[in-house]
């Protein structure tokens, strides 16, 4: 298994994760992403998910996020829509 993975946000490249022994703690790239700078996560799917988080909340503060800018919430609203 990898030691280190690119955490991709909508927001663009929100930073790194890698593995401490214990988890995987992030490392931020980008501004917004300092507020969890240093955290330790159990996966690089949960620093993803945190990362995401802030990205949308940073997009919405700036007036830049909108349906289109999360093509992925579109689809999953379809999938629960066709279940």
């Amino acid at each position: 298994m990898a030691d280190a993975f690119v955490i991709e946000t909508t927001a663009g490249t929100a930073g790194i994760v890698a593995a401490d022994g214990i988890g995987f703690r992030f490392y931020a790239s980008l501004a917004p992403f300092f507020v969890i700078e240093g955290c330790r996560f159990a996966s690089p799917a949960d620093a993803r998910r945190s990362a995401e988080a802030i990205a949308e909340n940073h997009l919405a503060a700036q007036g830049r996020l909108t349906a289109t800018s999360l093509p992925w919430r579109r689809l999953r609203r379809h999938n629960r829509l066709a279940a």
